[in-house]
């Protein structure tokens, strides 16, 4: 995590004639080439002089990949989780929350206990990081929950990432991985994020309940990527279908590209109501993308079967293969 250099950041730089004869585009253009994952050398460049501190700031934490959780042997207060690590961060230097862009948490450990969801446990980081210091320049988040069924927390847990989306103002582009919700809740997740302009949706497992409608849902979002769980593609139709079109909840009339990733045969048959119902759905869908398991790609007549009912509007197809290594 990018973090972790943070102690050689706390160095005073030096302050000597590579100041006065480097001029500030030039600085910022050294410290631009730099990885952005080589955080030694940035680090490094911060302690060169007073001028370069912003610049090698700026980059080195401009994308963040960290975890609220550590497994139980290491989660003591001398090794906190690298998400506490980052909430102390910014309360030692709220400067740096400008700086980040893009902003990762994953579920990487793998002896985390499943029954131990982070965002509950992690809840003072979490508040600390979106509320208390705010990160107004981010552009990408990437959320990871491990499917994680809420339960009766489910309200705590939903309110926890609709004031987290609130709160940023510049967020572009949302991937939501590995969650249990149902389809409104997660597309209420979004209703206060003005700026979002590509949901993606990966290994999602829908709830079981039907979803509480409260308010109807309009989304600015020009892109959704969606990619479910164990064939849940059957449920998502009827309840997106239900949500748009007989519920008038949802409103998705803005998305212009729509990506599907299909596992197996039964979603891509399930797939085949929702892609019916576009005129009502996305009546402004104009590229549609199809990625397929190449196994599935060899044995089915995908392109038939979707370009089928597309060609009397003006959508652009293409057909991918998912390549897994």
């Amino acid at each position: 995590m990018a973090t972790q250099p943070s102690d050689q950041m706390e160095q005073k730089p030096r302050s000597d004639a590579t100041e006065h004869y480097l001029p500030q585009e030039l600085v910022d253009i050294i410290i631009n080439e730099i990885p952005i994952d080589d955080h030694r050398a940035l680090s490094s460049c911060a302690l060169v002089a007073r001028s370069w501190v912003y610049t090698s700031q700026r980059r080195l934490y401009s994308r963040i990949d960290m975890s609220f959780l550590e497994s139980e042997e290491e989660k003591t207060a001398a090794s906190p989780s690298t998400g506490q690590r980052f909430a102390d961060l910014l309360t030692a230097a709220p400067h740096i929350a400008s700086f980040v862009e893009s902003l990762s948490i994953k579920n990487d450990d793998e002896e985390i206990d499943p029954d131990f969801p982070w965002l509950v446990s992690s809840r003072v980081a979490w508040e600390t990081i979106f509320f208390d210091h705010g990160l107004e320049n981010l552009l990408s988040l990437y959320l990871e929950f491990g499917f994680y069924d809420y339960g009766d927390d489910t309200v705590i847990f939903k309110d926890l990432l609709r004031r987290a989306f609130n709160q940023l103002p510049k967020l572009q582009e949302a991937t939501l991985n590995q969650i249990c919700i149902d389809v409104y809740g997660i597309f209420s997740l979004f209703q206060g994020a003005q700026a979002i302009r590509h949901i993606s949706l990966c290994d999602v497992v829908l709830s079981e309940s039907p979803p509480q409608v409260a308010a109807k849902i309009v989304l600015p979002i020009d892109c959704l990527t969606l990619s479910l769980n164990d064939s849940d593609f059957i449920r998502l139709e009827k309840m997106m279908v239900e949500l748009v079109r007989d519920l008038d909840a949802l409103d998705l009339s803005h998305v212009t590209t729509l990506w599907i990733r299909f596992v197996g045969l039964s979603e891509i048959l399930a797939a085949n109501g929702l892609l019916h119902s576009k005129e009502t759905i996305f009546p402004s869908l104009r590229t549609l993308k199809i990625e397929l398991d190449m196994e599935v790609l060899r044995t089915f007549a995908s392109r038939k079967f979707i370009t089928r009912d597309l060609c009397a509007n003006p959508v652009s197809l293409f057909v991918l293969a998912a390549l897994r290594y």
